[in-house]
This record gives C-alpha cells, sequence and structure tokens, in this order.
C-alpha cells in the first residue's frame, strides 16, 4: 500500500533516495552470454520439463515520487518557514506477476537519435502483448537524471533522450564509449520507470545495422506497399526507393519502410501507423520461420543478437521471452500509439489518456497507479508553455488518435496510412 507523509524543501533529498535496484550492468560477458541461446533452445526443446518452471529473476523497484503539494487554486502549499510542502509516494513492487515490461528502443547511424521508441509488456498470464510506440517527437522537459545532475535535452523531443545520456556518461563522466552506451541505456529507462510510475524490467537497444541483417536472416518480410516510397537523405546514408505492390522487402527495403515519414500528411504518426503494419508482418514471418528444424537461422539470430543489439537480459531470460513472444496468436497483439496531440514542431503526452494505458497495460502492481505519482516530475508537461501544457491537461477523449490495433485486424486488412495527395 501507498505511504504518505509531509516534509519541507529542505528534506526532500532524503525522501528522494529509492529502495531501487541497480539494473545489470549491460557487460561483455553478459552480451557474450547470449551466443549461447540457440544451445539452450536445442536442449530446452529435448528436455522441456528443466526449464518448464523458470521465470525471470527480476528484482523490481519500489516506486517513489515526491510530490509538492498545492492548495484548491494551483498554488504551492508552504510550511511556516515558507518552505514547500511534498508528500513521499511509494508503491513496494510486486514481485511475482508474470508479465513484464521490457523498453526497446533503435537508432540512427548518424547521431544516435532513437526514432525507434517503444514500451513493449508481454503477459504470460493471457499470453498477450502490448506495445505502445512513443513518436520521436514527444516533448520532454528538461530533468534531473538517475543520479539527481540536471540534464538539459537536445530539442527537448524524446528521441533525444538517449543521446544526452550517453555523451553525459561519455564526457562528463569520463566512461569509455561502450560503458557510456549501456549506461545511458539503464538511464533512460530509469527516467521513464521514475516519472510513468511503473516498473521496467529489461531494455533493448539496437542499431540499423542490425535491424536489415535480422530482417535478411528471416528471409525478408512480406508487406503491401500502398504507394511508391522514393527519399533520400545522403548524410544519414538513407535512400529509399521501394515501389507499390505486393512484395518481399529484404533488410535494406525494410530499414527503407519503417522509417519512411516524407508521404504522410501527418509525418511521424504516419510513420507510427506504417511501422505497426510491418511489426505484424515481422511477427509472422518470425513465428512461421524459427523453429527446431531451422537450427542455421537459429544460430544466425543469436550471432545478430549478440553483435548488433545491447540489452540486460540474461541468455536465458531472451529465451524465457522468445518462447513467450512465439506461444501469442496475433489475435492476442495489441498495438497503439502514446496519446497525445500536435503543439507546433513537439508531440505533446496526453497525461490523462497514458494514465489510463499505464494502469490497464503496463502496472505490475496490485493496486492503480497513485495519480499524484504519474508524472510527477512533469517529464512530458511544459509549465512554461500555454499550448504545451493545455494539450498535456486535455481530457482523454480529446486525444489525436486513441485507436488500440489488433494483430491479427491489421494483419488482415492492413492500416489506413494518411498519404499526402501530390
Amino acid at each position: 500500500m501507498p505511504e504518505n507523509e509531509k516534509m519541507s524543501t529542505n528534506e526532500k533529498e532524503m525522501a528522494a533516495v529509492r529502495r531501487k535496484k541497480r539494473r545489470g550492468a549491460l557487460t561483455a560477458g553478459k552480451k557474450a552470454a547470449i551466443i549461447v541461446i540457440l544451445a539452450l533452445y536445442i536442449i530446452v526443446l529435448a528436455a522441456t520439463s528443466l526449464f518448464v518452471f523458470y521465470r525471470p529473476n527480476t528484482e523490481r523497484n519500489t516506486l517513489t515520487a515526491v510530490v509538492t503539494q498545492t492548495d484548491e487554486h494551483g498554488s504551492v502549499v508552504t510550511d511556516n518557514e515558507g518552505n514547500a510542502v511534498t508528500e513521499i509516494i511509494s508503491v513496494d513492487p510486486s514481485e511475482k506477476v508474470d508479465s513484464y515490461n521490457i523498453l526497446v528502443l533503435g537508432h540512427d547511424r548518424a547521431a544516435m537519435l532513437t526514432d525507434v521508441f517503444m514500451l513493449v509488456n508481454i503477459d504470460n498470464r493471457d499470453n498477450s502483448i502490448t506495445v505502445m510506440q512513443i513518436p520521436r517527437d514527444t516533448w520532454v522537459s528538461d530533468h534531473k537524471g538517475p543520479e539527481g545532475t540536471y540534464h538539459y535535452v537536445i530539442s527537448n523531443k524524446i528521441n533525444a533522450v538517449f543521446s544526452t545520456y550517453f555523451n553525459y556518461h561519455r564526457y562528463n563522466e569520463g566512461m569509455d564509449t561502450s560503458e557510456a552506451y549501456d549506461k545511458a541505456l539503464t538511464s533512460v529507462a530509469d527516467v521513464l520507470e521514475e516519472n510513468l510510475f511503473i516498473n521496467i524490467d529489461y531494455s533493448v537497444i539496437m542499431d540499423l545495422d542490425g535491424f536489415q541483417k535480422i530482417v535478411d536472416i528471416l528471409g525478408g518480410v512480406e508487406m503491401y506497399v500502398e504507394r511508391p516510397m522514393v527519399y533520400q537523405d545522403p548524410e544519414q546514408g538513407l535512400y529509399i526507393n521501394i515501389p507499390a505492390g505486393y512484395q518481399t522487402l529484404n533488410g535494406h527495403q525494410a530499414e527503407g519502410f519503417v522509417r519512411y515519414r516524407k508521404g504522410y500528411a501527418t509525418a511521424d504518426l504516419g510513420r507510427q501507423n506504417a511501422q505497426k503494419q510491418f511489426m505484424t508482418s515481422l511477427f509472422s514471418k518470425a513465428k512461421s520461420t524459427l523453429s527446431l528444424s531451422n537450427a542455421d537461422k537459429l544460430k544466425d539470430i543469436a550471432d545478430a543478437i549478440y553483435t548488433y543489439i545491447d540489452t540486460d537480459m540474461s541468455a536465458a531470460e531472451i529465451l524465457f521471452f522468445a518462447k513467450s513472444l512465439l506461444k501469442c496468436d496475433l489475435s492476442e497483439m495489441n498495438m497503439m500509439t502514446m496519446p497525445g496531440n500536435l503543439v507546433g514542431q513537439y508531440y505533446v503526452m496526453n497525461r490523462e489518456a497514458v494514465y489510463g494505458v499505464m494502469n490497464t497495460s503496463y502496472n505490475l502492481n496490485t493496486t492503480d497507479i497513485p495519480d499524484a505519482a504519474f508524472d510527477s516530475g512533469s517529464l512530458f508537461n511544459n509549465t512554461g508553455d500555454y499550448y504545451i501544457s493545455y494539450a498535456y491537461k486535455l481530457p482523454a477523449n480529446e486525444v489525436f488518435d486513441n485507436t488500440v490495433f489488433n494483430g491479427a485486424d491489421v494483419d488482415k486488412d492492413g492500416v489506413d496510412l494518411p498519404w499526402n495527395n501530390y
């Protein structure tokens, strides 16, 4: 149950100290262990009883928020000495819930911008998957990071948060490139966990070369391309030239398909829906391709994971989630774009709608997320900008798009894409 107490600003730092687990370091040893996935997979299929009761050894955080008290007029409540009165809200984790939240990022080659930013829930209680895509242009405020250091985010877009942390750990803390890369992923997960007030159990980040490689290993992905996609950006090494029609996209073409946004009326939001269509097709191809009879493909996938993907999962945990994914049907796969609205160059999270999504699909505890604790640090709001703050506080039914796409429906009918009329 939540525990609340009041205190002055002078005591705020002590209240903010959490009983918090350290996320597993993304060490070379851990990454090297991933290469044994194939061997584990074969062993497990040969002796399933040895693994049937295995569960990841998650050590979930106690979620804690320090909330400044306000009166009915929205003014900050102060004590006799003029200090703001704050409230500590904490929720102990539910360790044994067989449901897991995973942060998935994909970054470009040029500036380490994470244009793929997703929260994935894998729920083994009903063999379901929920994917919430967070648009690359989502507003995030300058904020205190997991170690309490203030961070100024380049462009205040969420796709720059990873690179911001990478540069901080690399140049301010003197880490080498590999350490800074791994620590940046941990930092992003910690900040989201704190502000969305959910447990994030694992994190995964992949570069575009790894994406291409995995698609090619699977033999390409069958897609219907509604209109020709043509675009080039030499600075990023991005050259897209995909004709319309039914076809099998290779790795290079698949990258172009999921990155294309030039022809959509809503730019990145159109790309988000195209990515839902691609994820459905990729999921179907993986389920039909990956089996014990395809041992060579399994080994190639394991090699690609080792080479191109960083994660804090162990080999056994990757195996566990691979089995979970393969048990899920498309009808139990639901995808959505994080509810919000466009404000100028930014996409602004709708607090009420996302609070509902977090409670429904990502809350791993037995009680609802305390309303006051959700985004208590205003990571997704800008109180100094009327238009951003207005969009952030709109009723949930006034978001740009609140559609939940079911995988089976997308597989059957595709997704309506908002093409430009030229």
